[in-house]
């Protein structure tokens, strides 16, 4: 038996995989009486379950081929998959390193997986030492790793490193990667099967309004993804919405390159705010600031009608801002110099 085959939850060995109407028969102008769809309407077709346009357009743009990438609702529908698939409640353990992304506490919390913890060291990066110890000891079935990491923004370290350690399944969260793609661990695929990455086209490519999301890993795996995700789990309308906006790539990159710009220029002037401790290195469109009395800057920019995430109880002090627009980020700019001023005074806010 091939180690891969270890990986798969053994109750889904047996599975007989669900056929839909249209995994079976696409449109390309036949009539269609098979699904009980209704034959009148703008979208009353069942949209394509493989979303092989779609797919092969993402593989495109990753550098990656088609049969290494499933797409999915948004990167959480992909995470929730890859538990559904690869963990076993109760027994198997899955290992984060914290701060990062709640919602991998969450989706274990729901499939009843207990969850191991490895601190990223003071700066955020991989303690690899702390890693292979926890995994020797207690053998995890998944590694998650959010690589630039959320809330800090920065890249956490060498990646083969961590696959190196031991044949654990490592899922890489490269959900803001398309900020810095020359370190993206996509080229590590094809050498290492127990890689996963996911994707999202909601950060970079601007479409969080659409929840596209993707799985990029070994052909086996994503042979096993599809066989357990729902059947219609991407809208027709959602993907030529997405096809459309990707044929623009130039366009959008111009975006992101505005974004990376803007994310300087309000580095340096929040750097400049008494009330700002430090602002940590990020790579993506985001930058995590500490600030003096936190609750009470967030609390003041709420009022202001500025919101931003507040990620104290993650990390000290700490507030996460999103990069707006040149606009957006004056407005910010200006409210945390009155704030600062207010604070500085005792003055009431």
């Amino acid at each position: 038996m091939a180690i891969e085959d270890n990986w798969i939850r053994p109750h889904l060995k047996q599975l007989s995989a669900y056929q839909s109407a249209r995994d079976l028969f696409l449109s390309d102008g036949a009539v269609l009486l098979d699904a009980n769809e209704n034959p009148y309407g703008e979208a009353n077709r069942y949209p394509d379950p493989k979303q092989v346009q779609l797919t092969e357009k993402l593989a495109e743009i990753w550098k990656t081929d088609a049969n290494q990438v499933l797409a999915t609702h948004g990167s959480d529908e992909g995470l929730d998959l890859l538990f559904r698939l690869l963990v076993v409640p109760g027994v198997d353990r899955v290992l984060i390193c914290p701060p990062t992304y709640g919602m991998y506490g969450v989706i274990a919390a729901i499939h009843g997986v207990s969850v191991v913890e490895v601190q990223l060291r003071p700066n955020f990066t991989i303690d690899f030492e702390g890693l292979q110890n926890t995994v020797e000891q207690v053998t995890p079935k998944m590694i998650l790793i959010t690589n630039p990491n959320n809330p800090t923004g920065n890249l956490v370290g060498d990646i083969e490193r961590v696959l190196q350690l031991s044949p654990n399944l490592v899922v890489v969260d490269e959900a803001y990667m398309d900020f810095c793609p020359e370190f993206s661990a996509v080229p590590l695929l094809k050498k290492y099967p127990n890689l996963i990455i996911t994707k999202t086209l909601s950060k970079a490519y601007g479409m969080a309004g659409l929840r596209i999301g993707a799985i990029l890993a070994s052909p086996f795996l994503i042979s096993w993804l599809r066989k357990i995700k729902l059947p219609y789990n991407i809208s027709t309308l959602t993907q030529k919405h997405a096809l459309c906006q990707l044929e623009k790539i130039e366009n959008l990159a111009a975006l992101r390159d505005e974004i990376i710009d803007e994310r300087e220029k309000l580095q340096i002037a929040l750097k400049r705010l008494s009330i700002v401790i430090n602002v940590y290195p990020s790579q993506a469109n985001f930058l995590l600031v500490s600030v003096t009395e936190p609750r009470t800057v967030f609390q003041a920019l709420l009022a202001a009608g500025i919101i931003v995430r507040d990620r104290s109880k993650e990390v000290a002090n700490a507030l996460r801002i999103t990069v707006g627009t040149p606009e957006e980020n004056r407005l910010l700019i200006k409210e945390l110099k009155h704030i600062a001023n207010a604070l500085t005074n005792n003055k009431s806010l």
